[in-house]
């Protein structure tokens, strides 16, 4: 799934970009909506104009989580060095990523997804805050909804991110969601306050 900023009239560049991005994007079985199936050039071309023009991409590294994907079991740098290669042939920009993992996960695809966006060029990063205590709690869409609570699992688990990411050159920015206090703006406020790191903002989903 590529977000993307239009500007000027590259287009066709970018869709060599997505064309090599798309052809290792797979669906993870557990995910229900379509939308999350695999992206082709032509489900793209058909949703955007041509016209429009694009020069930026926003990469979700959520879409490359196979076992047989080098993001999650080879040589994840080698393989975003040649994607990035191919999209500076091209004139894209990778200024953007979504993390596929929450900000309290800490298997490798965490580190490597920080490692990927800093090779790709992406200056910020989207991380999902911890928002459920259990996967029962998420099956059943009941969020955690203490403030204190919140704050308190969020703040350890970015401020334990934020070190690595200034490392790889990467902003990670918690994502508001829609559950109990992930829902509650005031509680992004105060916790870019309290990691208080340069290297840590808030992505405005809206």
């Amino acid at each position: 799934e590529l977000g993307i900023v239009c500007r000027e009239s590259y287009t066709p560049k970018l869709l060599k970009v997505f064309d090599a991005v798309a052809e290792n994007v797979v669906s993870d079985p557990s995910w229900e909506t379509p939308e999350k199936i695999f992206y082709s050039r032509s489900q793209f071309a058909k949703g955007i104009p041509y016209e429009f023009g694009f020069d930026c991409i926003d990469i979700g590294f959520e879409q490359f989580l196979a076992p047989n994907h080098p993001f999650r079991c080879g040589d994840h740098k080698a393989w975003a060095t040649e994607l990035r290669r191919y999209a500076d042939s091209l004139g894209v920009r990778f200024t953007h990523a979504h993390c596929c993992a929450d900000a309290d996960y800490r298997g490798p695809e965490i580190f490597r997804a920080i490692e990927c966006a800093g090779i790709l060029g992406a200056k910020y990063m989207a991380v999902h805050p911890v928002a459920f205590r259990s996967v029962e709690e998420l099956r059943n869409n009941v969020g955690i909804d203490d403030d204190e609570e919140f704050m308190a699992i969020n703040v350890k688990a970015f401020r334990e991110l934020v070190p690595y990411a200034e490392q790889n050159g990467v902003i990670l920015v918690a994502e508001n969601l829609l559950w109990g206090s992930s829902y509650r703006f005031s509680n992004y406020v105060r916790l870019v306050k309290e990691v208080n790191s340069p290297y840590f903002g808030w992505c405005l989903d809206t």
